[in-house]
């Protein structure tokens, strides 16, 4: 058998770093987020983590849900705001026969909203859920993609 390092504050200091993150979270409610907008947390249980990017004229937002049922999110999407909204309910009746001695996991309601580029277009959004990840795709437009300029050495325009 192997000896085990004892950490005794570790558990409990990495539960201390979540908390805090998620309150900043919801009293701030707003983050710098991809493109330079604000993502909107909202007033929600816990927050899901997010990843957003563009790759092959696609815009991808992916959403960390595991042990969420997919019939429990909604996505809608509005002008250039894309909303996931969803629940991981909490299990009254197993929680009173278990006898928790750690337990991180969040239950309850969960809300972001992504404010977009305005040249995507919420009407051919799609969403995918797998292995709890909730995968949400739209397609872009040639405008999300940096254009090179091109630069004209010649004599100063001053006079």
């Amino acid at each position: 058998m192997l000896p085990s390092l004892w950490t005794p504050m570790s558990e409990e200091l990495g539960t201390l770093h979540r908390n805090i993150d998620q309150l900043f979270n919801r009293v701030f409610g707003a983050m710098e987020g991809a493109f330079g907008r604000a993502l909107s947390v909202g007033q929600a249980a816990w927050c899901p983590a997010i990843e957003c990017y563009t790759e092959d004229g696609e815009v991808h937002v992916n959403m960390l849900l595991p042990g969420v049922d997919p019939q429990h999110v909604q996505v809608t999407a509005l002008g250039n705001q894309l909303t996931v909204k969803g629940e991981r309910p909490w299990d009254e009746k197993k929680a009173q026969s278990r006898s928790y001695f750690f337990r991180e996991f969040p239950y309850g309601h969960f809300e972001r909203t992504i404010v977009l580029p305005e040249s995507v277009d919420p009407n051919r959004v799609s969403a995918k859920f797998y292995n709890g990840v909730l995968q949400i795709t739209l397609p872009a437009s040639a405008a999300i993609a940096p254009k090179r300029i091109e630069i004209q050495a010649g004599e100063p325009a001053l006079t």
